[in-house]
């Protein structure tokens, strides 16, 4: 039963997760409900009433029976909504909280948990309301969505009198048309705010259309100000415009570009034509994926100017590739695939059921390739690529909630050669403990234990509805132990040194952090702000905290861990503000942030050698090294210009694209700047050691060298005769070490980087 004070909740919709595990109901009138067809062990449930504001989830055993999930009460909020210029009454709208999740490096915009309202005074109450931050969303025909945050709500109490104000939103109208002038139908039309600001209402509140059979679209309700929106359909390459909402209504009309039409051959490396191969083409953004025809041809209809990576997979053969193909010179692509390799073998240390759920991987530079595991534990891998393979087995429930690997093998594979490589679980080794939050028990968590140093093994499992969960087949080493929240996906990060079986309780505390944004110049409130908490110390898995500011300009983010973090505050069309805070256990600082219009920095990144623009990231850091502004995830494939929301003053910027070298500048804001990126250098690092280590790589001035999205300074090599791959390199002269424990360093050599070449490194 789902109950609330003891009593059944009705029409709770009660879902459990998983490719195999799909299986919803509803709830009775009191509260009852089974899940059927259910596979044994471990499930994730999910249940969901938007009248009542219910968004939950829980971690429960199949078969179990009178399960009672109880609510809890929350609270009351109540308040009315009126319009901001003639202070009346808005008389029907819909009001609720917002879903926001943070997900460690990045912000998901979940639909957020509304009632419709209808009332002469504009007056709503809201019942059962979570308790911590309240962040409500308040949305009306003819408005822009409207937000009240800042306020913190305690179980069983109440908040009474918060005002909504709700300003008339900006209609946005248009046609798509093809290229010769026609109709485009069904084309995608979205919101796409760039950088930081990318978590208002408007993604899920008519932020998006489609066009009707004319082509003509229409978005309502949205915020006044410079936008940007994409405009997709398959047989057309991609757009992304960029206009000033303002009035009551604005046109845009968009022509999309029919992109260009890409051919070419998968064959044998004898010249057999390779039929039915999986390709992909993908450039520094998204990629595009065909199939080869009975001849090995395939085709690409609408691929965008640029440089390309392509690369083709079928079962049998060693994964092919060709890098850095430019598509507007015309020329077919020919890729080869060899003959692959055979791998195979026994997995142990499993229960019974697992196998099931059990995959093993063999990864190589070129590419990777996959087997299930069957009943017995044996497996069988066909075109395994040739050179040094890292083989892992990976074991995950059907519902997602469960991740383990075994101990990697790495071995050298002859092309077309046969190997056997048998794989274990480690079960001599248990790590239980508790996780608890401010004295509670953390029910519906997931703790994960990721290796850091010469550990290897990975262990990612749900604790029970009393926080109590048990980690098996971890090696002793040291690791970054992640807890999230799945209610509210909010992180906690700490280490621990596993020495063989132990009792590890989690507990730590939190606090509320609040704030508000304002115009430096008038000192009025600055709405949609994007607030953000980053850790000082970047360790490990990233685990930032965000918020979006309200008409008021408050904000509130809940459950931050004691600890010191950079708080920035930042808006499109003005500088961000930057500060070092210390939150402690039961109290946090007031955030009163003070920003100014400034443009920033405006970057064109393009490829060094033709100077066509390619899509793009930075990162960036101020003079005492502490990150003010990075984007919240990697990817997209739009070439424009990236805009870096900074104050006046000086900064370290780093550039990132994918195929592409990092590199790091010295830049004045405001001010507008053209980025040449070129392909860099590779190192390999082929291992002489009998264990595994890790591989530091340093600047020619000493400083550790950070790469890809984690910014790591190291990376993980098994034992000879394992090899790494290190692309992209700035052409210079680096050291790389490989480390021991507590990062002692065993060996290091000096490494001369040239670009478009390849150095090989015994370590």
């Amino acid at each position: 039963r789902v109950v609330r004070n003891g009593a059944g909740i009705e029409g709770v919709s009660v879902a459990s997760f998983g490719p195999d595990q799909q299986s919803m109901t509803i709830t009775a009138s009191d509260g009852s409900f089974t899940l059927a067809d259910l596979a044994a062990g471990p499930t994730r449930v999910s249940l969901r009433k938007e009248d009542d504001l219910i968004m939950e989830q829980r971690n429960l055993t199949a078969p179990a029976r009178d399960v009672v999930i109880d609510l809890p009460p929350g609270g009351k909020v109540s308040g009315r909504v009126i319009d901001k210029a003639t202070r009346k009454p808005v008389p029907a709208f819909q009001a609720g909280i917002s879903a926001s999740r943070n997900t460690g490096s990045m912000m998901m915009m979940m639909p957020p948990l509304q009632r419709s309202f209808t009332s002469d005074d504009g007056t709503f109450t809201l019942e059962n309301v979570p308790t911590g931050a309240v962040n409500l969303v308040v949305s009306a025909p003819g408005y822009s969505t409207g937000r009240k945050g800042g306020l913190t709500l305690e179980e069983g109490k109440a908040l009474s009198d918060v005002e909504v104000e709700l300003e008339p939103g900006v209609k946005l109208v248009g046609r798509v048309t093809a290229p010769d002038g026609s109709p485009v139908a069904g084309a995608q039309v979205r919101f796409t705010p760039s950088g930081n600001v990318r978590m208002t209402a408007t993604m899920f509140n008519d932020g998006r259309a489609t066009t009707d059979a004319a082509g003509e679209y229409v978005l309502d309700g949205l915020e006044p100000g410079e936008k940007s929106f994409e405009f997709t359909h398959e047989k057309y390459v991609n757009a992304r415009k960029t206009v000033d909402l303002k009035g009551s209504e604005t046109r845009l009309d968009v022509r999309l570009e029919g992109g260009l039409r890409v051919t070419g051959m998968v064959v044998t490396d004898a010249g057999a034509a390779v039929a039915d191969a999986s390709v992909e083409a993908y450039s520094t953004g998204f990629g595009r994926s065909a199939k080869t025809d009975a001849n090995g041809n395939f085709t690409f209809e609408t691929l965008d100017a640029g440089r390309y990576t392509f690369r083709a997979m079928k079962a049998g053969y060693a994964p092919g590739k060709v890098e850095d193909v430019d598509v507007q010179a015309g020329a077919p692509v020919r890729i080869s695939l060899r003959r692959g390799g055979v791998i195979y073998g026994h997995v142990s240390g499993l229960a019974e059921a697992d196998y099931a759920n059990a995959v093993v991987e063999a990864s190589a530079p070129a590419g990777q390739t996959s087997a299930a595991v069957d009943s017995s534990g044996n497996y069988r891998i066909e075109g395994a690529p040739d050179g040094s393979v890292r083989v892992l087995a990976t074991v995950m429930t059907r519902d997602y909630s469960s991740r383990k690997t075994s101990q990697p093998k790495t071995v050298q594979m002859e092309v077309a050669g046969s190997q056997q490589v048998d794989l274990e679980f480690r079960t001599d080794v248990v790590v239980r403990g508790r996780i608890t939050r401010d004295g509670r028990p953390l029910s519906a968590a997931t703790v994960s234990f990721y290796p850091r140093g010469r550990s290897q093994t990975m262990v990612s499992i749900p604790a029970d509805e009393q926080g109590m969960y048990s980690a098996s087949g971890l090696e002793d080493g040291e690791y970054s132990v992640m807890v999230m929240d799945t209610q509210r996906i909010t992180p906690y990060q700490t280490t621990y040194q596993v020495r063989g079986s132990a009792t590890f309780d989690i507990d730590y505390r939190t606090t509320s952090v609040h704030g508000r944004v304002v115009d430096a110049a008038t000192g009025d409130p600055v709405h949609d702000a994007a607030i953000q908490l980053r850790p000082s110390l970047r360790e490990g898995m990233v685990s930032s905290r965000m918020a979006v500011t309200d008409s008021t300009g408050s904000f509130a983010i809940d459950f931050v861990p004691a600890g010191t973090y950079v708080a920035t505050a930042e808006k499109e069309g003005y500088g961000n503000e930057a500060r070092t805070i210390s939150v402690a256990e039961g109290s946090a600082p007031d955030l009163d942030f003070r920003i100014s219009r400034n443009d920033g920095i405006l970057l064109t990144v393009v490829d060094a050698r033709d100077g066509r623009p390619i899509a793009a990231m930075a990162r960036v850091t101020d003079a005492a090294g502490q990150v003010v502004y990075e984007p919240n995830f990697r990817g997209g494939d739009s070439t424009d210009p990236i805009r870096l929301p900074l104050g006046v003053g000086t900064f370290t910027v780093t550039v990132s694209a994918n195929g592409y070298a990092d590199q790091t500048l010295t830049l004045r804001s405001p001010s507008r700047q053209n980025v040449a990126l070129t392909r860099g250098g590779t190192i390999i690092v082929r291992s002489r050691a009998s264990t595994p280590r890790r591989i530091r790589i340093l600047n020619p001035n000493g400083t550790p060298y950070t790469t890809g999205w984690m910014r790591r300074d190291s990376f993980a090599i098994d034992a000879s005769p394992a090899t790494i791959t290190l692309p992209n390199l700035v052409a210079g002269t680096y050291t790389l070490q490989a480390l021991g424990d507590n990062d002692a360093v065993l060996d290091q050599t000096k490494v001369v980087v040239v670009d478009d070449q390849t150095v090989t490194v015994d370590l």
